[in-house]
């Protein structure tokens, strides 16, 4: 059973929808909250990435309250996750228990392994070099070895996450027998879910200080 999931992990960069169709016939239901905890964890440490970076700060203390917040943010989102996609994909004769479409969703944020790795490494090599925010040192501009490895930095978060939607799209589609675009459709849904109230909110809100 362990080398089906080393089977599952080295193949779903290469072959998602077919990796994601194998986890769900052999039930590998192992590391759900793991690997959800571990996402948010770097969701967070990429938030705090200038207060991580930033000589001046206390790294460790900063680092600990990141993994605290990113672990709950983590274990939160894969029940908020998972139920937007299983209620919204009922509507649309989705056909994937909760419990099947928790798993598609944990093993779908993988990427966010090597977004951890390289957010620490970058603040890491920024750190050395006596990075400052704020400072006359760091000047916005990509000749500035400080701003060019922090906006490389948020471009590779960009691309992690975009790589996250395109695997969550396609996990959606193995689990609940969905074409590409229904799962598309059923992702869709779940933000509208989300932000339809939000903007309705907003918008009462701000006829009421009209």
């Amino acid at each position: 059973m362990q080398l089906a999931y080393k089977i599952a992990l080295s193949n779903l960069w290469k072959k998602p929808k077919k990796t994601f169709r194998i986890i769900n016939e052999y039930e590998l239901y192992r590391y759900q909250i793991q690997l959800f905890v571990l996402a948010g964890i770097t969701k967070v440490i990429s938030r705090q990435f200038i207060n991580l970076a930033d000589a001046r700060h206390e790294l460790f203390l900063t680092l600990a309250s990141s993994i605290a917040a990113g672990a709950l943010l983590g274990w939160f989102g894969l029940l908020i996750v998972t139920g937007l996609i299983y209620i919204t994909g009922k509507w649309i004769k989705g056909q994937a228990s909760s419990t099947e479409i928790m798993n598609m969703v944990s093993y779908a944020v993988l990427p966010f392994c090597l977004s951890l790795i390289f957010t620490l490494l970058c603040v890491l090599i920024i750190r050395v070099l006596g990075f400052q925010d704020g400072s006359y040192d760091y000047i916005r501009n990509w000749d500035n070895i400080y701003y060019a490895i922090i906006k490389v930095h948020y471009y590779f978060d960009w691309l992690i996450t975009a790589w996250y939607f395109v695997l969550l799209v396609i996990g959606i589609s193995a689990v609940q027998g969905f074409s590409i675009w229904k799962s598309i459709m059923n992702f869709l849904i779940c933000i509208a879910v989300i932000a339809v109230p939000v903007v309705l909110i907003i918008l009462y809100i701000g006829i009421i200080h009209d």
